[in-house]
């Protein structure tokens, strides 16, 4: 980028600039695709974008859903579902200590109560964190059908 800058007095000066974008910001956003229901096992899938990797993966659940006390052990580890711990309202995703490209997240079947309330709506916003090596964190919002 040049500029040229005029002072009060008239006096004019030219400068040139460079703006360069870190290697942590360069490559796009990641993706979600998901597929399934929350009531009848949920399918996501996190791609990190060209170039980085996924260190750590959170779902947060849509308010009304939760987690029945018989599908979860007493650490909050789902019952039949790998990699998978609830805590509050959110389920850490267990990545590998070196990160991935991406991530699959099964939900199995039985392992939420919808309420009937959500149940009218055609899809409900799922907000999944990610942390990429590097530092950098991302915010998505998934759609998914109740």
């Amino acid at each position: 980028m040049t500029g040229t800058f005029t002072g009060q007095s008239g006096a004019t000066a030219q400068r040139t600039a460079t703006a360069s974008c870190s290697s942590q910001y360069a490559g796009g956003k990641g993706q979600v695709v998901t597929s399934g229901s929350l009531r009848k096992g949920l399918r996501l899938k996190v791609t990190a974008p060209a170039g980085r990797r996924i260190d750590v993966l959170r779902i947060s659940l849509p308010k009304g859903v939760r987690v029945p006390a018989a599908r979860r052990t007493r650490s909050g580890v789902l019952k039949r579902a790998k990699g998978l711990r609830l805590v509050g309202r959110t389920l850490q995703v267990a990545v590998p200590k070196a990160g991935a490209a991406s991530v699959t997240v099964k939900i199995p079947k039985g392992a939420l109560a919808v309420p009937r309330a959500l149940t009218r709506r055609s899809t409900v916003p799922t907000t999944v964190r990610v942390a990429y090596g590097g530092g950098s964190r991302e915010v998505v919002v998934a759609k998914a059908r109740p």
